[in-house]
Order: structure tokens, then C-alpha cells, then sequence
């Protein structure tokens, strides 16, 4: 979970907004974060909305009640996320996607779900927010960005 911890340090660093955003309960997830002092780093925790499983993600209902709570464009939000439905939910947005293949083989699922970037550690997230915006986008963008192009602030579709 360290790697995940210096992801939300750079971005909080950086200036962005970071969400949690979880088909868990956010009771459940705000309880995760307390007990592993990472609930500071948030600036929201979306949760499922109760009794309505159709909300649950790849629906976006999650990543717009997120938007709302960060007073953020979808269009200008990164979700990173290690399932398939974490990058369908964020293609339905407009948004942009960072696939955390945190396991072997998630490369190929992500990328063909239409994740923007596919990382295999949450390090890589970390490096590219800690580099000044020009640097991280190479010249391939005229906004601050997340590494390779991608708008902030994040989602984080998992804490692993």
C-alpha cells in the first residue's frame, strides 16, 4: 500500500484533488483510509449508493457525485482504477483512465477496456505527479496534466 500512499502524497503535493471512489460502501472505504491514516489525503470518499446496485460502477453515478464533490469537470478528471468496469466508468464520462494492472495479466484487459495509460505500479503514478507539468507532458499538452497527457485532478478507483 505504500506505492498507493506516495501516489496520493504527489498528487496532494502537486495541487490536485484526489477522490475515492468505490463500489464499496463509504462508510467502509472512509474506515479503511482512517485505520491506515490515509483519510487526510481525500479530498471526497464515494461510495456505492445504498440498495441501488445498477449505480454501482461501470455505471458512472460514482465519478459524477465525485465531480460534484470536488467541484471538478468530468472532463477534467483522472481515474485510476484496477478492473475493467473502473475504465468503462470513466470512458462514459469523457474522463481519462489510468489502468493499475496490480496483478499479472490486467495489462491486456485494461488497455482493450480503453484504459488511456496502463501502469503496473502506483510508483509510476507518483513519478509522473511529482514532475512539473511541462516535463510530465512531454510538449503533448497545454494543461496541467497527470504523466502522459492525462487532465487532474484523480480518482482512485482502488487503495492497493
Amino acid at each position: 500500500m505504500c506505492r498507493a500512499v506516495a501516489a496520493f502524497e504527489a498528487a496532494r503535493a502537486s495541487g490536485r484533488k484526489v477522490a475515492t471512489v468505490s463500489n464499496n460502501s463509504a462508510v467502509c472505504v472512509q474506515t479503511f483510509l482512517l485505520l491506515h491514516g490515509l483519510l487526510y489525503s481525500m479530498d471526497a470518499v464515494v461510495g456505492r449508493a445504498p440498495y441501488q446496485p445498477e449505480a454501482m460502477k461501470p455505471s458512472p453515478d460514482s465519478l459524477l457525485r465525485a465531480s460534484s464533490e470536488l467541484a471538478v469537470l468530468l472532463r477534467d478528471c483522472t481515474l485510476i482504477g484496477d478492473s475493467v468496469t473502473d475504465v468503462e466508468a470513466a470512458k462514459v464520462t469523457d474522463g481519462r483512465s489510468v489502468g493499475f494492472a496490480n496483478k499479472a495479466g490486467k495489462e491486456r484487459a485494461l488497455a482493450t477496456a480503453g484504459a488511456d495509460v496502463v501502469v503496473t505500479t502506483m510508483l509510476a503514478v507518483a513519478d509522473a505527479l511529482r514532475l512539473p507539468w511541462e516535463q510530465a507532458c512531454r510538449g503533448r499538452c497545454s494543461a496541467p496534466t497527470l504523466g502522459t497527457g492525462l487532465p487532474w485532478p484523480i480518482w482512485s478507483g482502488t487503495v492497493k
